[in-house]
């Protein structure tokens, strides 16, 4: 614990040492509302103190900083007739605060690292009159109680009313960068296999990245991993695109366990093989079977296509959902309704597929990404919860409406597919057919439980490009969502 005490001294602001009067006559209800307001700023005092707390997960952040303040910093109640409601810095400063001041320090921390929180206010007499206040954090499945003023951890002392007031986590406040997009360069029909592959790869990251923070914080342990992970696909993508294969060795040698050696030696293997030297211009080439898009040739064609890979198919990508059930056996058990979209959507695919000369793998990693970003968890985890909840609750309820929304989308890539590369017969399914909620409560509970089962356990789901995701990305991290 000596660790937290050294980066607090180093990393929580000097306070200013500012008193003011919020109100020289008042209420309860005039403490409660100095406290929330102070919530709005008082993280910016911890800011680089709670990003440098390194966790395993919710409970573990807030035993550590349970610890620390009964540790570090002393109880002492206010004054009788006077409340103060001190910023972290000044609380780190003194080193005494009471639970009003306690519970902001608390709770700047849980929203520096993106974490959710509320401040219990309870009363412990026969009134609802507020005496007492500590923070809650709410993690996916539980909450953890964290009051600074008792000595257990994750307790709360018996009361007789309480008001909770829910704070929202800080989301990525610390942001990686185009989290979301592919970086494609403007000459798409340049681009090499290994070069699409390893955006792809890069992007799930950032994805996963977000979803990882949102649950466990952005200062965890698993969050700083995934930053890991993404700046070793940056480099290794910069010395893709310059052609570097030297530094491609490099960055393989030198990789640690964050990364998997084997995704990125199987990148450089297709990147040695997709690109041929000229002399002339002092220019590379790409060969025609490494091309990633290999029918885009026309300036138009480059423009539409990177519109395509970079906005259109991941806005779309919930109306591939049903390619994510892979297995024939599976296929087989789903009611006529989802076979017929499924099979409609497959049709549908390949003609995106075909009419750009992309590799089909590339299509469903942009469509897994896609999905895994509008609903921050994977395909097969969205598929598995409709079934589950029979599309009353959860995520079901809320898809079918998304789904039409997108109809003019793809709509317009059809034009497109059609205009721009020659696209014939393309059947698009009627928005009736993305009736994901109906599909699922015509499914009795027994089969519906059994179809969730399957399509979580079959080969690759969760990572939809197997071991390209580096890392343990992919299906580990949706266990905890």
């Amino acid at each position: 614990m000596i660790y937290l005490k050294q980066l607090a001294d180093q990393k929580i602001k000097p306070a200013i040492g500012k008193k003011t009067m919020v109100k020289e006559n008042y209420v309860t209800s005039d403490i409660v509302t100095t406290i929330l307001d102070a919530d709005k700023v008082g993280f910016k005092d911890v800011l680089d103190f709670a990003r440098s707390i390194q966790y395993n997960n919710l409970e573990d952040l807030c035993l550590k900083l349970h610890t620390f303040v009964r540790k570090y910093i002393q109880y002492i109640e206010d004054p009788r007739g006077e409340q103060y409601v001190k910023l972290p810095a000044a609380v780190w400063k003194d080193k005494y605060a009471d639970c009003k001041s306690f519970s902001l320090f608390i709770g700047s921390c849980l929203k520096a690292l993106g974490i959710p929180y509320s401040y219990r206010f309870v009363s412990f007499g026969t009134n609802p009159i507020y005496t007492h206040v500590y923070v809650i954090a709410h993690g996916k499945s539980k909450d953890v109680i964290v009051d600074g003023v008792i000595s257990g951890f994750n307790t709360e002392k018996k009361f007789t009313f309480k008001k909770d007031y829910k704070m929202p986590g800080l989301y990525r406040i610390e942001g990686i960068g185009k989290a979301a997009s592919l970086n494609l360069p403007d000459n798409v029909d340049q681009l090499t296999d290994a070069q699409l592959e390893a955006r792809i790869v890069r992007q799930r990251l950032a994805i996963e990245h977000d979803i990882v923070s949102g649950i466990q914080g952005i200062g965890s342990a698993k969050a700083a991993s995934y930053r890991k992970s993404i700046k070793v696909m940056d480099a290794f993508i910069g010395a893709l695109d310059d052609h570097d294969h030297d530094r491609m060795q490099t960055i393989i040698n030198q990789v640690g366990p964050g990364v998997g050696k084997l995704s990125l030696k199987k990148l450089f293997n297709q990147a040695k093989k997709g690109v041929t030297k000229v002399v002339d211009k002092g220019k590379s080439v790409v060969t025609k079977g490494a091309k990633a898009l290999v029918k885009v040739v026309t300036a138009p064609a480059r423009l539409a296509a990177k519109g395509i890979l970079e906005v259109t198919l991941p806005k779309i990508a919930p109306l591939f959902l049903y390619l994510f059930i892979n297995d024939q056996k599976i296929i087989d058990k789903l009611p006529e309704k989802m076979r017929s979209t499924r099979k409609k959507v497959e049709k549908l695919s390949d003609v995106i597929v075909n009419a750009i000369g992309m590799k089909r793998n590339h299509f469903m990693g942009l469509v897994r990404n896609g999905i895994m970003k509008h609903y921050s968890k994977s395909p097969e985890s969205v598929l598995a919860e409709i079934l589950k909840t029979k599309g009353i609750s959860g995520i079901g309820i809320g898809i079918l409406p998304l789904v039409v929304g997108l109809m003019p989308l793809l709509e317009g890539l059809i034009k497109k597919l059609t205009s721009l590369f020659g696209a014939k017969g393309v059947e698009v399914p009627e928005q009736s057919e993305f009736d994901y909620q109906q599909h699922a409560q015509e499914i009795d509970d027994s089969t519906a439980n059994d179809l969730s089962k399957s399509i979580l356990s079959q080969p690759g789901a969760g990572t939809g490009s197997g071991s390209l995701v580096p890392g343990d990305g992919g299906k580990k991290v949706f266990g905890i969502c």
